[in-house]
């Protein structure tokens, strides 16, 4: 039975807390931080999720890091491997 007072209500996407991101915020950390850094932890010698982690903050996010070139990403401490690992995310590359 549809009561007419009933207001319709609307829940968006923004207002769904899904378990990543409560996760991240329980860590203090982004919620696009933790993605990005959970999708490049695996290219990482080792699956070093913190590194990744520090990676994302440094650069704020993975198409930041994408943009970089292999001298930059040298920089901030990627071995050649993980460079080459990296390289693979970016269709430009």
């Amino acid at each position: 039975m549809h009561n007419p007072s009933a207001k319709n209500i609307v829940i968006e996407e923004k207002d769904v807390v899904v378990p990543d991101a409560y996760r991240a915020l329980a860590l203090g950390l982004d919620p696009q931080v933790w993605a990005d850094a959970q999708m490049l932890a695996p290219l990482l010698d080792g699956a070093d999720l913190e590194k990744a982690i520090r990676l994302m903050e440094m650069v704020h996010g993975l198409g930041y890091l994408l943009l970089m070139g292999a001298s930059e990403l040298e920089a901030i401490g990627l071995s050649a491997a993980e460079r080459a690992r990296v390289a693979v995310l970016n269709p430009w590359a």
